[in-house]
């Protein structure tokens, strides 16, 4: 038996920017922080922040007091209603140089405070002059980021409060960076993500498939569609029917090169996840081994079940923290 062929070398720790008050930096507008605890104690083990703060760097200072977005004619101002001031120009500018830099730093993803008028990606409130909110909108910084980098997967900190959310997220960022930093053919990348991407969207996947198989010796020509199209495929979370799915692929690769004690421990392992009596990493951990023993290339090159070394072990530190699922998948 060949030895099967290896991924590309990943890098040891992901890059991920983030609003810097999430970190626990006091520099929000009333000199405190917003900390985030499991960005702060679970991932940072094996990821480099870069923290940011736009009002900082405008040079605005802490404490300050409190900014709005205004909404005016078909542009949204960033003003202080205390003082009239208006940053919109001094903001659109720096978050336009600060992010061109950004595109140069090997960022994945990037989580941002909510609700923020320069941070927040969705839902941060307009105000007209009055001060009577009139709509919702996006903060300043984050339109730059959602422009300047428009695959670059983004967060607001309160849809990560969920480990399987946060678990989530830190999937589509790995598979971002590796998508960016891709030196293989597009179908062999495909081959080695498809369970990933089958966990979260079967339908959609399948249709990559089709696509995929349909170009035949033009295939690259689709790597930017298929860049957009994955990553939205993983926006959404994987269910425990679609993560038994999977292990299940995963069992049927190795009934016939593993002996019958080592299949009847597959198989209990695999239906032990089904009925909600084993987590999704130990079952994996086990389907794992097996895997290792056998030296079986089509689940070895999976990055569903054996991605990098640094995201195998997030992935396990944030399945620890979920509360087990007792509902068996029917």
């Amino acid at each position: 038996m060949s030895p099967p062929r290896s991924a590309p070398a990943p890098q040891a720790r992901l890059r991920l920017g983030i609003s810097a008050c999430l970190l626990g930096e006091s520099v929000r507008y009333d000199g405190g922080d917003k900390r985030a605890p499991l960005l702060c104690d679970v991932v940072a083990c094996r990821v480099d922040w870069v923290p940011i703060c736009p009002e900082m760097e405008i040079g605005l200072g802490t404490p300050r007091p409190p900014m709005v977005l205004l909404g005016h004619g078909r542009s949204t101002r960033m003003w202080t209603p205390s003082t009239g001031a208006d940053h919109t120009k001094a903001m659109r500018e720096w978050a336009r140089e600060r992010v061109a830099g950004l595109a140069d730093v090997g960022l994945a993803g990037y989580v941002l405070k909510s609700r923020s008028p320069s941070c927040g990606v969705r839902g941060v409130p307009v105000h007209d002059g009055d001060g009577k909110q009139v709509g919702v909108g996006s903060g300043l910084f984050a339109s730059a980021l959602m422009h300047g980098l428009p695959q670059l997967p983004l967060a607001e900190e309160h849809e990560l409060d969920d480990p399987a959310a946060l678990t989530q997220f830190l999937r589509r960022a790995f598979f971002y960076r590796r998508w960016v930093q891709r030196a293989e053919p597009l179908d062999e990348f495909h081959r080695r993500h498809r369970a990933l991407l089958l966990a979260s969207g079967a339908a959609a996947t399948r249709r990559l498939d089709r696509a995929l198989a349909a170009a035949g010796n033009g295939v690259e020509s689709l790597a930017p569609q298929y860049g957009s199209a994955a990553l939205r495929i993983l926006r959404h979370l994987p269910s425990r029917r679609c993560h038994a799915r999977n292990l299940g692929w995963v069992v049927g690769h190795l009934v016939v090169h593993v002996g019958d004690r080592q299949r009847r421990r597959n198989v209990e392992a695999y239906r032990a996840y089904g009925r909600g009596e084993l987590s999704w990493s130990e079952a994996a951990s086990l389907l794992r081994h097996s895997a290792e023993e056998v030296a079986l290339a089509a689940v070895l090159e999976s990055a569903y079940l054996f991605p990098e070394a640094a995201e195998w072990e997030l992935l396990v530190r944030l399945d620890r923290l979920q509360t087990p699922e007792c509902a068996p998948v029917n």
